[in-house]
Formats: structure tokens, sequence, C-alpha cells
């Protein structure tokens, strides 16, 4: 089965953190799309094409989410070092 490529907006920000959720949202959505999608214009297939893009974005946002919170933790951290590294926030964090 031939796959479709994913055209990517020219309007989506490239910087940093969106750069790499935008990319693992596409690989996700693009492997979901070919294990499961069937090309026909059945309004069960098209449920099945929402099914892949919302399961994409929920995996996205599960994996960044914690992620950009330490970064923005460490980020306010201004003459009182609490954390010694990201891995130490980390784990420091998420403990509580």
């Amino acid at each position: 089965m031939e796959r479709e490529p994913i055209e990517c907006r020219q309007d989506f920000p490239t910087r940093g953190h969106c750069t790499i959720l935008s990319i693992k949202d596409f690989a996700t959505f693009d492997y979901l799309r070919g294990k499961f999608y069937k090309k026909d214009e059945s309004n069960h297939q098209k449920i099945v094409l929402f099914l892949c893009g919302a399961t994409a974005g929920l995996s996205s946002l599960t994996i960044t989410t914690p992620l950009e919170f330490v970064r923005v933790r460490l980020a306010m951290e201004k003459d009182i070092f609490t954390y010694k590294n990201n891995t130490n926030a980390f784990k420091t964090i998420f403990e509580r």
C-alpha cells in the first residue's frame, strides 16, 4: 500500500521544541495511518484518520509537557540553584 506524503504547513513555528514536537507528531501519525487507514471515502475511514491524528497529538503532548515543565522550572532559577542538572530536576520535581 503506497502512502500519500504528509504536507507540512509553511506557517508552523520551527523553533526548538516545536520542531521536535511536530516531527514526532507527524511520525506517529504517519505510522498509525499506514497501519490502520485504507484509502476509501467511507465515514468509518474518516473516523479512523481522525483517531490517528488525535492519538499522535496526545502522544506528543504526553511526552513533551513534562520535559517543557522541567525546562521552565530550570529557567526560573535565578540566585538559588535547587537542581544540579536536568536529570536531578526531573527526578526531584516528579517525586513530590
